[in-house]
């Protein structure tokens, strides 16, 4: 197990930005549970280290601009609105940001 959780956290981390979609396998469920992998919804799974990089582009943003769309985060993440969706979604019920309309600001928290 652990060496499978070893492989597939590799591949995670690999693919950045760009989450795969994985079924949740015991060496998948081992690294939720110490944390080195989160849930993004709809079976894509990243690295925390992807997580935390991406969280931490959203507060920049929110806190130049006021607030960040999807089209925004896609932009700067030089992704497709797939992946930024669910990462918008993410930091969403992470408590980092709350969706008003068509854009995400940060939540008291995080200002």
């Amino acid at each position: 197990l652990e060496e499978a959780a070893k492989r597939l956290l590799d591949g995670v981390r690999g693919a950045g930005v760009e989450p795969p979609t994985l079924e949740p396998t015991p060496a998948l469920r081992l690294l939720l549970k110490r944390g080195e992998a989160v849930g993004l919804g709809g079976n894509l799974f990243a690295s925390s280290e992807a997580a935390d990089s991406v969280l931490e582009e959203i507060k920049t943003v929110c806190r130049e601009e006021g607030e960040i769309s999807l089209a925004g985060l896609r932009d700067r993440l030089g992704t497709s609105r797939k992946y930024a969706q669910a990462w918008l979604e993410y930091s969403d019920a992470a408590g980092v940001t709350s969706r008003t309309g068509d854009v995400r600001v940060l939540t008291r928290r995080y200002r």
